[in-house]
């Protein structure tokens, strides 16, 4: 995965978005966790800046200036990664209810899980 700072993101990459969240409970300490999204980038700057994002979880456009929280934006080049797949494997991430639609725990959680939708470099074996 790529940095956008580092890579251009074009209409269909995979953006994995790694936000800070901090929880505000009466009564007890800030805490801080990570959330992980896997989103498909529907909107880019003419530099190749994220704009605006489609939510695995949410199936809804998110425009970046809109995000609440603190993150980082990497990209996985469409070319890399079969986008729909691992979209759809991010959807059903359950919480531990059951439900579908959890967030990512950490940036290792997201590789893991999205591992098996990558698509080989060219030059690169399968086996």
């Amino acid at each position: 995965m790529s940095t956008t700072g580092h890579v251009k993101a074009q209409r269909g990459d995979l953006a994995v978005i790694v936000s800070q969240v901090h929880d505000f409970i009466i009564g007890q300490p800030l805490r801080t966790r990570t959330e992980v999204d896997v989103c498909e980038v529907t909107n880019i700057t003419r530099d190749g800046h994220v704009k605006a994002v489609i939510k695995a979880t949410w199936g809804m456009r998110v425009e970046i200036k809109r995000w609440v929280h603190r993150h980082t934006i990497y990209i996985v080049p469409k070319n890399e990664i079969d986008v729909s797949a691992a979209m759809k494997a991010s959807a059903e991430n359950p919480w531990p209810s059951g439900h579908a639609g959890m967030p990512y725990r950490s940036l290792g959680d997201a590789r893991e899980a999205l591992r098996p939708f990558r698509r080989p470099a060219s030059g690169e074996s399968t086996a």
